[in-house]
């Protein structure tokens, strides 16, 4: 009877052993498995970075590619420019013949009359033809023949309380008469409403700098 107790004691302690002796594998093994998903995870996190710099480096590469398209278009359009030589713009027309401009040593004579002196704001509308260092000549226009697709006139703009000095760049016609599209050389668009012959005031003849 006393065998029994002593049976247990020893299958406990044999129990306990065993316990003892696999813990330590135990813990091994979840160190490895802990090493493993950091080994992971660090793909993982480099495959992301990898995969950031790919598409970094493709938008650089398709931002390049479309600036060398713009540069070649730029390019192909200057060389086509080139072959087709310059164009043929508007100018004014001859108000003064050179018969009438004398030139006396230190005097000029212009058999021209109605020529007045004038000078222009420094509003930079017509630069670089004109600027407010010029000295202009002028001379009021008859009529409506005076006035010529190319000429540079001042004309009374009511939008503007003055006289502005512009191109004429369009001749037209409608139930009201005759009109002009006036353009500063250096503005991007003409200027607003039609233009007709009574707001002109100079058409101008000359140009001293």
């Amino acid at each position: 009877m006393r065998l029994l107790p002593v049976l247990v004691l020893l299958l406990l302690a044999f129990s306990f052993v065993a316990a003892c002796a696999k813990a330590p594998a135990q813990t091994q093994t979840e160190a490895e498995r802990l090493r493993e998903q950091s080994f992971i995870q660090d793909l993982i996190d480099e495959n992301t970075q990898l995969r950031q710099e790919n598409t970094q480096l493709s938008q650089v590469v398709l931002q390049n590619k479309l600036l060398l398209s713009s540069q070649n278009a730029t390019i192909q359009e200057f060389l086509a420019r080139l072959r087709e030589g310059p164009r043929d713009l508007s100018s004014p027309a001859e108000h003064i013949p050179i018969g009438d401009v004398k030139v006396y040593g230190n005097e000029v004579i212009i058999n021209a009359s109605g020529l007045m002196p004038a000078l222009v704001a420094d509003t930079n509308s017509m630069d670089p033809f004109v600027d407010s260092s010029a000295k202009l000549l002028v001379m009021k226009p008859k009529d409506e023949r005076d006035i010529h697709l190319g000429d540079i006139v001042g004309y009374t703009c009511d939008q503007c309380g003055g006289v502005v000095l512009h191109r004429v760049v369009a001749l037209g016609r409608d139930a009201d008469g005759p009109f002009y599209t006036l353009k500063g050389d250096n503005n991007p668009e003409p200027d607003p409403g039609k233009i007709r012959f009574d707001q002109i005031q100079t058409v101008l003849v000359g140009v001293i700098y």
